[in-house]
């Protein structure tokens, strides 16, 4: 979906970097020591907020088309769920169940794309960004029903008192991983649009290729980095 949508890094990496400011990688650390309850709430509030202002930008200045946004939407809210609820899992060092979930995503998503391509073929009709989009969305959500009757189990409803500096906190330590993230995506589409313009198309589709596997690599090193 990523060369689907947009050339180089896509605007779906570009939310999830957003909502991950509160939450995420420094879920982990503090769920052993703070309310889970408040953590979720927080981390919630944040990733809708974070993905309607995305989203809104994102269709106000036309770089995702109008027919896009809905699906796109559905898309980023299940995956921020999703997300925020493994990260609770690693906190709780439930490890077992988060390889479960991550592999599970993965196996959904190439099935789905499997199947998808191949009834296309056997219609011979090309393939559409809805049938990724769909194919994204189905392979987050029934992971993420797994994990909010993890949720449900794992956590028990509390007061909301001092969660003002939990919030202080949680951005303390979300803010300048995603920093560097946001960093970096920018930094390759800023070099997409020079290699573009002074190079041409296909040295382009070299450098987004590098830049998709050392991507990739950041991702194993970094788990925050989804």
């Amino acid at each position: 979906i990523t060369h689907v949508l947009d050339p180089g890094q896509s605007h779906l990496t570009l939310l999830q970097v957003l909502s991950e400011f509160v939450g995420s990688s420094s879920l982990v650390y503090l769920v052993p020591q703070k309310d889970n309850y408040q953590l979720l709430i927080l981390s919630y509030s944040w990733a809708i907020i974070s993905n309607c202002a995305g989203l809104f930008l994102l269709y106000a200045l036309h770089l995702v088309p109008s027919e896009y946004i809905f699906l796109l939407a559905i898309l980023t809210f299940i995956y921020s769920i999703y997300n925020i609820h493994v990260r609770v899992m690693q906190g709780k060092e439930d490890i077992r169940l988060f390889n479960i979930l991550q592999l599970s995503q993965a196996v959904l998503l190439i099935l789905c794309l499997t199947v998808s391509i191949g009834i296309c073929r056997w219609r011979s009709i090309p393939p559409t960004i809805h049938l990724y989009l769909y194919a994204f969305i189905l392979s987050y959500l029934i992971p993420a029903i797994v994990s909010c009757l993890y949720i449900i189990r794992k956590v028990r409803r509390t007061n909301l008192s001092h969660i003002g500096s939990l919030l202080k906190e949680m951005f303390k330590f979300g803010f300048w991983t995603q920093l560097a993230n946001l960093t970096q995506i920018l930094t390759y589409r800023i070099n997409y649009y020079i290699i573009e313009g002074f190079i041409g198309r296909k040295p382009l589709g070299v450098y987004e290729l590098k830049g998709y596997r050392n991507g990739e690599a950041d991702k194993r090193g970094n788990p925050s980095v989804e």
